[in-house]
This record gives C-alpha cells, sequence and structure tokens, in this order.
C-alpha cells in the first residue's frame, strides 16, 4: 500500500452557509494525494482541488529523476560547463 498524502484547503466563502468538506485523489509522485476542501459549494471545491494538483504537476516537472522532460533531468544531462535554465521551483 502506497502512502497518502493529506493536503487541507479550507474555502471560507460565506460563513453563514453551513460548509461541507469534499475529497479528492489523485496518483502523482508515486503516491497518491488526497485533496480536501470545506465550502459550501461543490464546484468551487473541485475547482480548488485541482488548482492544487496542478501546481503539484509543476513541481513534479521542475523535480522528477524519471521523466526525461524534467528540469532535473535535462540538468543531469547537461554537459559539464554548459548553462541551463531552472525555474524559480528547481533554484529553492
Amino acid at each position: 500500500m502506497k502512502p497518502t498524502v493529506a493536503v487541507l484547503i479550507l474555502i471560507l466563502l460565506d460563513l453563514s452557509v453551513s460548509a461541507q468538506t469534499w475529497s479528492f485523489d489523485e496518483p502523482k509522485m508515486g503516491s497518491v494525494f488526497t485533496i480536501a476542501v470545506s465550502g459550501p459549494d461543490s464546484l468551487l471545491a473541485r475547482a480548488a482541488a485541482y488548482k492544487a494538483f496542478g501546481r503539484i504537476d509543476e513541481i513534479n516537472l521542475a523535480l522528477s529523476d524519471y521523466s526525461e522532460a524534467s528540469e532535473t533531468w535535462q540538468l543531469n544531462a547537461a554537459a559539464p560547463g554548459d548553462w541551463v535554465t531552472i525555474s524559480p521551483d528547481l533554484s529553492k
């Protein structure tokens, strides 16, 4: 069984409306990410979760050592002395 990474995002749109919690799962980076979003609107919850999943994909594209398209792969493949432009995600 792979570990599950849980991320909780709270959306406070209107405190007078009772909030529900929606959970979204996607496989990412060799694990299953679960994002739970609380708020009064399921469509906004889904949009927030998939925006977070998109950000996870961006970070993975910079850091993955399994994908030839990743910045890490390209940096490792560069000849000694060659300059490689990297994103802020990789430079931090």
